[in-house]
Formats: structure tokens, C-alpha cells, sequence
């Protein structure tokens, strides 16, 4: 009885679990499973896979419990705590290490990066990028710094135009960009030839 509560009141909850993020996968225009996996957003993974488990937790002790009272043998209870326990420690396992790359700096999607060096790069006045770094700071935030080399014939003030509108257009066109951190400095070979 107290198990086939747990299962309806665990059930529901992934229910709402998988419809939020079905709706933010639909957002993000973006397959389910994918936007769970590549989602920047602890707390969305954390939910969906802590809901999963209790389901599928809940199902084990029925199984373990079932097949103890038809056989007779308690041992089954004590197998279902097993896989129960293996179960947690599975989720765990998974959660540590799709939140790890956030805890240490997790650089910006494939997809995102390049995008970030089309705008750099494309832009009139810059000769070449020379390096992009980029971190996750929060779910929907980005670091970018850039190195980039800018004509030689550009004053002063040309190089802050320059920087400002690859500034403006970086935020426009990857949304997830907070923080802009533009060095114009010559690739190395051309500075050691000056």
C-alpha cells in the first residue's frame, strides 16, 4: 500500500519533471534527451534524474517485495536494497559528472564558439583572432575573451570602434554572452617581426 503510494506521488512528479523540460527543449528547439544532456542548468538534470530514480527505485522495492512473498524467500528484499543503492549511486555518479565541467569552468558549447569566432573574425577591421577563451558562468551566461589582431592603419579610437561593435554584435547574436573581454594584440610572428 505505503509503495504503491510512492509510486502514484513519484510518478506525477516526473511527470511535471518531463513535461517542463519537454517544454524547454521545445524552446530551445531542441531534442528532449539532447537539451537535458547539454543543459547548462543544474537544477533541470537534478530534478529529471532524482524524479527517474525514485520511480525506478520504488518499482525495485515492488519487485523485491513481490518475489518475496510468492517465492518466500526474504533474500529477495535484501536484492532489490541492493540495486536500490546501486541505483543512487549511479544517479550520483551521473550528476557529478554532468555538473563537473560547470563547477571547474566549462567552456562554451561547440555551436556557440564557433559562432563567437565567425563574428570576431568576420568583422572588416580584424586581421585574425589569435585566441578565444570562453566560460560558463551561470546556466545562461558566457565569458568571452579574445585576443585579436586589428589592422595596422587603425587609430586609437578606430580600435575601440572596432571593439565595441564586436562587443555589441557578440551579444546580440549569442544571447548567452554576459561579459566581453577584447585584447587587440598582433599574432605573435608579426610582433616579433616588428
Amino acid at each position: 500500500m505505503v509503495l504503491g503510494f510512492a509510486l502514484v506521488a513519484e510518478g506525477i512528479s516526473l511527470a511535471r519533471a518531463v513535461r517542463q523540460t519537454r517544454a524547454e527543449a521545445g524552446e530551445a528547439d531542441e531534442p528532449h534527451l539532447r537539451y537535458v544532456r547539454r543543459s547548462r542548468d543544474p537544477t533541470t538534470k537534478t530534478v529529471l534524474f532524482e524524479d527517474t530514480a525514485a520511480v525506478a527505485g520504488v518499482v525495485l522495492a515492488l519487485a523485491g517485495v513481490a518475489l518475496s512473498q510468492v517465492t518466500g524467500n526474504p533474500a529477495w528484499d535484501g536484492v532489490a536494497s541492493l540495486a536500490i543503492a546501486l541505483l543512487l549511486a549511479g544517479v550520483a555518479l551521473g550528476l557529478g559528472h554532468q555538473t563537473y565541467e560547470l563547477l571547474i569552468g566549462q567552456a562554451a558549447r561547440p555551436e556557440e564558439r564557433g559562432a563567437m569566432e565567425e563574428i570576431v573574425g568576420g568583422h572588416a577591421d580584424v586581421e585574425a583572432v589569435v585566441e578565444l577563451f570562453t566560460m560558463v558562468l551561470a546556466p545562461a551566461q558566457l565569458m568571452v575573451a579574445v585576443h585579436i589582431d586589428v589592422a595596422d592603419h587603425l587609430s586609437g579610437d578606430d580600435v575601440e570602434r572596432v571593439t565595441a561593435e564586436i562587443e555589441e554584435q557578440l551579444r546580440r547574436e549569442v544571447p548567452s554572452v554576459a561579459h566581453v573581454f577584447l585584447d587587440p594584440s598582433p599574432r605573435r610572428d608579426r610582433a616579433a617581426a616588428r
